[in-house]
């Protein structure tokens, strides 16, 4: 939803600033008084069409919906992986949003991620998993992980084409899960 053009999506702290805005809202629409030459609000309120609360379908991700999932039911049924975003809150606030993705996981695996401003979790779940997640308030949104948009080389055209190092060549150790250890410059 909040990024669907000509939508604006509005996070409020607290159901109490939620009342406090949907009273404005009222009162706007409501009758004015005699004495009033405008409307209470009406700076704000005449840019709103609607006020709504979002719903599973509002989760779901712009790439989920290109390929053509835009009701939570439509979600594939296979295990696969999801990333999920969580709204932004407080440590303990965090640990309760992750305490409950965790509880409606129903037996996928997930990694978490809190930084300063996101709360990420990658997710390897069944469709009714993600159905399950999707209709939690304290998720913002669940879409595919993100994939690389270089095309693929064979492995032969990675293969660095360098010439071996002279003998008497300064040695330098390289402590990496990646390393390759045929190449000319580590060889001996």
């Amino acid at each position: 939803m909040a990024n669907e053009p000509g939508q604006t999506l509005i996070l409020f702290a607290d159901d109490v600033e939620l009342r406090a805005f949907q009273e404005r809202v009222t009162a706007y629409n409501g009758e004015k008084a005699e004495n009033q030459k405008n409307q209470p609000c009406a700076a704000l309120n005449k840019a709103i069409e609607a006020v709504r609360t979002i719903n599973a379908a509002d989760r779901i991700g712009p790439v989920l919906r290109r390929e053509g999932y835009d009701n939570s039911d439509d979600i594939p049924e296979p295990v696969e992986s999801y990333d999920v975003e969580l709204w932004p809150v407080s440590d303990f606030t965090a640990d309760l949003f992750i305490h409950r993705v965790i509880l409606g996981q129903q037996g996928g695996t997930l990694v978490s991620y809190r930084g300063n401003s996101a709360l990420l979790m990658r997710v390897q779940a069944s469709g009714p998993c993600i159905r399950s997640l999707l209709e939690l308030p304290e998720v913002a949104a669940i879409d595919r992980p993100p994939t690389p948009d270089w095309p693929e080389l064979p492995a032969g055209e990675i293969e660095p084409k360098v010439a071996a190092a002279d003998r008497d060549a300064l040695t330098i150790a390289v402590i990496d899960s990646g390393l390759t250890s045929a190449h000319p410059l580590i060889a001996g």
